[in-house]
C-alpha cells in the first residue's frame, strides 16, 4: 500500500500568492465556470490554459520542496499526470463521501499519492482532512500553506466550513515503475469515464518530474497539437 504522510510541508509564500491570484480568475470568470476550468490546471495544452497561467502551475507541481518529499514516498522516479481545484461543482456524488483516490490512478501496479495544497487565508475558515488506513484513523487541520500528502489507497474526507470557491489545489503523482493505462475500455478508464464523463483520463499527458521511466509509459498522447504552417499566398 502506498504510504500516507501528514508531513509538516509548507508551501512557499510566493506559490501561495500565485494560487490565490489564480483562484480570483475563477471567481471573476464572466460566465458560469465549466468543468475544464477545474481540471488539468498544470497542462499548458488544456482548455484551462486559456484562463490560468498553466506554466506556473506546472512549475509548482515540480517545486523542489514537493519533489523532495515525494521521493521519500514514491522513490526516485516520479510521474505527474493530474491536478485540479477542490471543491469542484462537477464532482461525482461519490466524491462527497469518504473515499480513497485509488479510482483516479489508472496505473498498474496501483500506486501513487495525492498532494493537497491549502491556500485560503480566511480567518473564519476551518478545513481539515479525516483519514482511515487499516485500523488507523486520525485528522489533520489545514492552514494557509499546508501541504498534506495522502497515499492512493487511504480513505479520507475533507471537511470545510468555507466558501464554495476552491481553497485547495490537488496534484496527483505515481511512481514511474507503474504503467499508465491509455486504453479507453480498460476497467480503470471505464470507471473514470462513468464517474467523470466530461473528462478524458485516457488522453492526459504525463510529465516525468524526476528520474527515468521504467514501465514504457506513453509520453506522446496529450501533446499532439497541430503543427504550425505558413499560410498560402492569396
Amino acid at each position: 500500500m502506498t504510504p500516507i504522510s501528514f508531513s509538516s510541508l509548507t508551501c512557499p509564500a510566493p506559490l501561495i500568492a500565485f494560487l490565490q491570484e489564480q483562484r480570483e480568475k475563477l471567481r471573476h470568470y464572466p460566465q458560469r465556470a465549466r468543468p475544464w476550468l477545474y481540471h488539468e490546471l498544470h497542462n499548458p495544452w488544456s482548455p484551462a490554459a486559456s484562463v490560468y497561467d498553466s506554466w506556473q502551475f506546472l512549475e509548482l507541481c515540480q517545486a523542489p520542496f514537493l519533489i523532495t518529499q515525494l521521493k521519500a514516498l514514491l522513490g526516485q522516479h516520479i510521474i505527474l499526470y493530474d491536478s485540479q481545484w477542490l471543491e469542484s461543482p462537477w464532482s461525482s456524488k461519490e466524491d462527497k463521501l469518504q473515499k480513497s483516490e485509488a479510482h483516479r490512478f489508472p496505473v498498474e501496479p496501483l500506486a501513487g499519492v495525492t498532494a493537497f495544497v491549502y491556500f485560503d487565508d480566511a480567518a473564519n475558515e476551518r478545513t481539515y482532512i479525516e483519514y482511515q488506513e487499516s485500523c488507523q484513523t486520525g485528522s489533520a487541520e489545514m492552514h494557509a500553506g499546508s501541504v498534506i500528502i495522502i497515499g492512493s489507497e487511504v480513505r479520507y474526507t475533507i471537511h470545510s466550513n468555507g466558501a464554495k470557491t476552491p481553497s485547495i489545489y490537488v496534484i496527483r503523482y505515481f511512481p514511474a515503475s507503474s504503467l499508465y493505462s491509455r486504453h479507453p475500455a480498460s476497467p480503470a478508464q471505464a470507471l473514470l469515464t462513468l464517474r467523470y464523463p466530461l473528462l478524458n483520463y485516457s488522453r492526459l499527458p504525463l510529465w516525468l518530474v524526476c528520474g527515468e521511466d521504467q514501465a514504457d509509459n506513453d509520453f506522446v498522447t496529450g501533446f499532439e497539437t497541430r503543427s504550425g504552417f505558413w499560410a498560402r499566398p492569396q
